[in-house]
């Protein structure tokens, strides 16, 4: 039945550019296989850890296109649950895909003991009560730390590898891990972040606002780089060697300018499809 209910959620999902497409299932005498598309760069921390030039304008696509497949999930009322960077693909062009879905449920379900890694990103409402109802400020949360992640390149807490530890300076401490000085990270990103790993889950944003502000953003400092004379907007790349031209993608920029997700409501995953369907890559309706 768990690999039944997979195999239908990832079917559906499959025309989803920022979710890892799903082409069907093998197995052996003893086990079933989910066969996904593959992605070549490896996960999120994979790719920070082994990439050279991670600037400013790569951080913030990313994060836009991981912004992007929450926000679809959301109008079709399913949680990742498990959102962090080795649960993040990284195609050869370089974008960003949902991975990983062993813990998806739709909204009734309920969720399993962490490990040491998910528990860095989880909330402290769930550390909290261990019945706590994940609900979507909870994924916002887990996002926002992966938000730091990527700015920081770095694992959150890292230098802690104790359960308990972690979840009571979390949940008790309310402690959360700061930019560091030199973060060139934009100052709407960082609110962003802070707000979104808010201790109370009342004050977090919305997925849908976190993909408006991740947007503009993305827009605002693609178009500084494009200049000649832009500033130099390097993240906090150990490696500051010139930046190579990054792979062609499928969406080109203007992509980005997507339709408001927020009025598709709650529809059937095939619905949803089919209304992102209807705009081009200007957010223009088509049909």
């Amino acid at each position: 039945m768990i690999v039944q209910n997979k195999v239908t959620i990832l079917k559906e999902l499959h025309d989803w550019q920022n979710i890892i497409k799903f082409y069907g299932i093998i197995s052996d005498e003893n086990q079933w296989y989910l066969v996904t598309e593959w992605a070549e760069r490896g996960n999120l921390r994979e790719f920070y850890q082994n990439k050279n030039d991670f600037d400013l304008k790569l951080k913030l696509r990313i994060s836009l296109d991981i912004a992007r497949g929450l926000n679809f999930l959301r109008t079709v009322e399913i949680f990742h649950r498990d959102i962090r960077a080795e649960n993040i693909l990284i195609t050869l062009n370089e974008t960003a895909k949902l991975a990983n879905f062993k813990l998806i449920r739709y909204r009734h379900g309920g969720h399993a003991n962490p490990n040491l890694d998910q528990i860095r990103y989880r909330a402290p409402e769930l550390l909290e009560r261990a019945n706590y109802k994940y609900d979507q400020r909870c994924e916002v949360y887990s996002f926002g730390i992966l938000l730091w992640e990527i700015a920081e390149e770095r694992i959150p807490y890292q230098d802690n590898n104790n359960i308990l530890d972690i979840t009571d300076e979390v949940r008790n401490k309310m402690y959360r891990e700061p930019f560091s000085e030199n973060s060139q990270m934009p100052e709407e990103f960082k609110q962003l972040e802070i707000e979104a790993v808010h201790h109370d889950p009342d004050f977090r944003p919305k997925i849908s606002k976190i993909f408006e502000v991740l947007n503009n953003c993305f827009k605002k400092y693609s178009q500084v780089t494009s200049s000649s004379s832009g500033p130099n907007l390097r993240g906090n790349s150990r490696n500051n060697s010139m930046q190579k031209s990054l792979p062609k993608r499928a969406d080109n920029i203007d992509a980005y300018a997507l339709p408001d997700l927020e009025s598709f409501k709650y529809m059937t995953l095939t619905d949803a499809a089919k209304q992102h369907k209807l705009y081009d890559k200007h957010g223009k309706l088509v049909g």
